[in-house]
């Protein structure tokens, strides 16, 4: 695997995390309809060159997904995780891509799983 390991932000984003609304998903009655949303937090992130060329993303302080880079990458294993897969929710990456293509070329293997 090669990639230059400096960080300069690319651009600023926002990143979204889907949280259960306490005042719908829990204790709603069951004819309102309304079991089981969900509100989305947003946060404000410089979206930051993970350091492995055109796709990457570093991870973020407070391990929010980057906004448009949904792989998880894990530099030790060399490996990236899709979006639902059995190990996705588990792993904590190293760096997040954009896509397949651009963890392929940055020389990261999809996971089992």
């Amino acid at each position: 695997m090669a990639g230059a390991r400096g960080a300069a932000a690319v651009s600023p984003a926002r990143s979204y995390v889907s949280q259960p609304d306490p005042f719908h998903s829990q204790g709603a009655p069951e004819d309102s309809g309304d079991a089981g949303s969900h509100e989305v937090i947003v946060h404000d992130h410089p979206v930051v060159d993970g350091g492995w060329s055109v796709g990457s993303a570093a991870p973020l302080e407070d391990g929010c997904m980057p906004l448009g880079h949904p792989i998880k990458g894990v530099y030790s294993l060399g490996i990236y995780q899709v979006p639902g897969s059995d190990w996705y929710d588990m792993t904590v990456p190293d760096v997040w891509f954009m896509d397949e293509e651009s963890a392929q070329r940055a020389g990261f293997r999809r996971g089992d799983g």
